[in-house]
């Protein structure tokens, strides 16, 4: 890369210089070299557009196949997936396949991607010189992403969808931004396999001084270069020591159950025996860790259609819960002034396997601990609208940002949702006006609760901009 960029240089050009792939495809080291980020979705167009806004410089997200020319999509279609990026602060970028035999390119097809375009060309003042809201963080791990075999992209697009489905402000926030770790409230570390000795210490350090984090699986059993732990690197902020991966039931649907303790945490979770997938990870509890849920495992290993082992469950559905343990399935341990929340399997790839009941669970696991967090929507369609927060640079102003996430799903059918309650917390911010700028304009009332400042936002055609100033 150094070598192909010299000899652009040296005949000349200024061109600005990319490479087809981000962070999850090439080294931070390449990366850098570079004069802006250009990615094709890993995770759709809305969540790698925010793993790009998180790691990436001056990203741009081409989303690939949009929409097909000769069978063409709805113009929301182009204006939702344009919106999608846009609202990560993401650059988009849409091209067309196909061009006729004399070389002339369907022109259908542009006037749809203009539509798209043009949407965004509307709100373009508000989409620039902005940073994100920091609260929640989930953190990318390169040193896992290159030096372990991992299914990471799976664990990451989990992870995302559970932050979108929280309606906290939430980042991707990669593992060489480490600095950056007192700006938030929560860090969730879903399955960071690697981790290096002087990063536990970072997060040992954040944790006392009264942070939040979330730790999943078998995050820190190995070094950052990928050699094996004895233990975890987090063993003492866990509040357990590592024993095994307890694999028995892997080839079961679902590996083990949950047997929950009467803590709050589970209140919102449905009131049946919750499903884990395999494998999970057996640890021993340290005196002084709280035990919020133990495993149960299976009544026996499942064969599907096998029948050369008579111990063998051979029937359509998994075996039920039988076997109850001592193998915690999810700890809680103070350290300083903060906490650490430990599970003891894979949560977040459990969503991309579209396992329903860990989405509430990371919502309800902010919502417990997070104290006065400077943002967030209270809405009931969560898996339906995502929203985005930003902070105006050299501005008192800040810009929320919902998109209608369904109609891709429902192939350019645009059904308004429900915008929900913006909360804001008076200590991070005091609105003197709000008013909504797109896709119409109008004010919005502010309604004063404590130290809160609630706004009751309309409903989400395609996508809404809200901005509000202090």
């Amino acid at each position: 890369m150094r070598d192909a960029i010299a000899t652009v240089r040296g005949l000349g050009s200024r061109a600005a210089i990319t490479v087809n792939g981000g962070h999850l495809d090439f080294r931070k080291e390449m990366m850098d070299l570079l004069d802006y980020t250009f990615a094709e979705p890993f995770a759709g167009n809305y969540h790698s557009a925010m793993f790009a806004r998180g790691t990436g410089k001056l990203p741009q997200i081409g989303p690939g196949l949009v929409a097909w020319v000769y069978d063409p999509s709805p113009a929301s279609v182009f204006q939702v997936e344009s919106a999608m990026i846009a609202a990560q602060g993401c650059r988009a970028f849409m091209y067309s396949e196909t061009m006729r035999q004399d070389g002339v390119l369907d022109s259908l097809w542009f006037r749809e991607m203009g539509a798209g375009y043009k949407d965004i060309e509307k709100i373009q003042p508000y989409l620039t010189d902005r940073d994100s809201v920091p609260c929640v963080a989930v953190l990318f791990s390169a040193h896992t992403r290159f030096n372990c075999r991992s299914d990471i992209r799976a664990v990451l697009r989990g992870a995302m969808e559970a932050a979108t489905y929280s309606q906290f402000p939430s980042d991707i926030l990669p593992d060489w931004s480490l600095e950056r770790l007192p700006d938030y409230q929560a860090v969730v570390l879903p399955e960071v396999i690697c981790l290096s000795s002087s990063d536990a210490d970072a997060f040992g350090r954040y944790v006392g001084s009264g942070g939040v984090l979330v730790v999943t699986g078998q995050t820190g059993t190995r070094d950052a270069d990928g050699q094996v732990r004895a233990n975890f690197a987090l063993a003492d902020l866990l509040g357990c020591d590592f024993e095994k991966v307890f694999d028995t039931y892997k080839n079961n649907l679902w590996g083990s159950y949950l047997h929950r303790s009467g803590d709050a945490i589970w209140k919102t979770l449905p009131d049946t025996t919750l499903v884990v997938r395999a494998p999970f990870v057996a640890v021993k509890a340290r005196p002084g860790t709280k035990v919020l849920a133990t495993h149960i495992l299976p009544s026996t290993v499942w064969c599907k259609d096998g029948d050369e082992n008579e111990q063998c469950w051979v029937n359509w559905e998994p075996p039920p819960p039988a076997k109850t343990t001592e193998f915690p399935a999810l700890l809680e341990r103070a350290h300083g002034k903060g906490k650490v929340i430990y599970a003891s399997f894979d949560l977040y790839g459990m969503i991309n396997n579209d396992y329903q009941w860990p989405l509430e669970f990371h919502r309800q696991l902010l919502q417990s601990n997070l104290k006065n967090p400077p943002l967030r929507v209270g809405l009931t369609n969560r898996r339906g609208v995502g929203t985005t927060f930003y902070k105006k640079r050299g501005k008192n102003m800040l810009v929320v940002h919902q998109i209608n996430r369904t109609i891709p799903l429902l192939q350019g059918d645009v059904n308004p949702l429900k915008g929900g309650t913006l909360f804001i917390d008076a200590s991070f911010f005091k609105p003197a006006a709000a008013r909504q700028i797109h896709p119409t304009t109008r004010g919005l009332r502010l309604n004063k609760r404590g130290d809160s400042v609630e706004i009751e936002l309309p409903t989400v055609d395609v996508h809404s901009v809200f901005v509000l100033e202090g």
